[in-house]
């Protein structure tokens, strides 16, 4: 809950959108799973609604920056970064960050993730709104079991840096910072996702 903690974690989660728009690989995936239509949705049965993104951009400034030769020639000027300095403005302004620590097992994550739902269940039944920014936790976790290929050196050490003010902020020690994300309230959403309907047997 302490301000100057909000900022800094707010300042390293930003760092996703550095090493997204100025990543080709990642830049690429990022736009492959943007869906601009609700009919596109539905007719894909997955993928990131654009509504559901509540970006202040119109969609047809969006799509053009999923141009890369265009971004690329963006980020000469700084267009990442400054995108970047804009989203902290949104990580800080919540009253209160929450990160799950974890250990390095498999199972460790699973009950991580399954922590998370309840926390964010509950919320909602408060009537509160909770955002997930784990962008860089998961850029991190690449980077620490060997997957470097993805990332440049530059990128690396933004990273690194990055999780290690998170992992500091948030007391993590020598685990991991499996999630992170804010609660508070919130406008009413502009369009919620499809949910994929659940798979139930009985024995």
């Amino acid at each position: 809950e302490d301000a100057e903690k909000i900022k800094k974690i707010g300042e390293a989660a930003s760092v996703n959108e550095i090493v997204m728009f100025e990543n080709q690989a990642l830049h690429k995936l990022l736009f492959e799973e943007i869906v601009w239509t609700r009919e596109q949705e539905i007719q894909r049965g997955k993928g990131l609604y654009f509504k559901t993104m509540e970006l202040k951009p119109p969609a047809f400034l969006v799509k053009t920056l999923g141009r890369w030769p265009l971004m690329n020639v963006l980020n000469k000027i700084g267009i990442a970064r400054a995108i970047a300095k804009d989203n902290v403005k949104m990580y800080t302004a919540t009253p209160i960050i929450c990160a799950i620590i974890a250990g390095e097992n498999d199972s460790d994550f699973l009950n991580a993730g399954r922590l998370m739902e309840r926390l964010w269940l509950q919320a909602t039944l408060n009537g509160l709104n909770a955002h997930l920014m784990t962008g860089v936790l998961f850029m991190w976790q690449r980077i620490a079991s060997g997957e470097m290929e993805w990332f440049s050196k530059k990128h690396i050490s933004l990273i690194q840096k990055a999780y290690q003010t998170t992992a500091s902020m948030v007391g993590a020690g020598d685990k991991n910072v499996a999630l992170l994300f804010r609660i508070g309230k919130a406008n009413k959403p502009t369009a919620r996702s499809i949910k994929s309907p659940p798979i139930i047997t009985y024995d």
